[in-house]
């Protein structure tokens, strides 16, 4: 998960829509998508604060999809 400022914290988004955003940027896979947008997340190591506010749809959908997946696989302490 990203640890997303309060300014730029989107709580209103549906597991669904988040699904949708992060699936546009896998090429149809939820998995590729994440890995997508973490691969950009790290590549912006330079200023993760720019980074952020030019992806923060993009940072909440993951943190959404991310949060609604660790439900089904389970505990963090299963792990």
């Amino acid at each position: 998960m990203f640890n997303i400022s309060n300014f730029n914290k989107i709580d209103n988004i549906s597991f669904d829509e988040a699904a949708r955003t992060i699936i546009s940027w896998g090429d149809g896979s939820l998995l590729e998508g994440m890995k997508t947008i973490e691969k950009k997340y790290i590549e912006s190591s330079e200023d993760h604060d720019e980074f952020e506010d030019g992806w923060a749809w993009e940072l909440n959908c993951f943190n959404v999809v991310f949060e609604g997946m660790s439900k089904l696989l389970g505990p963090k302490e299963a792990a």
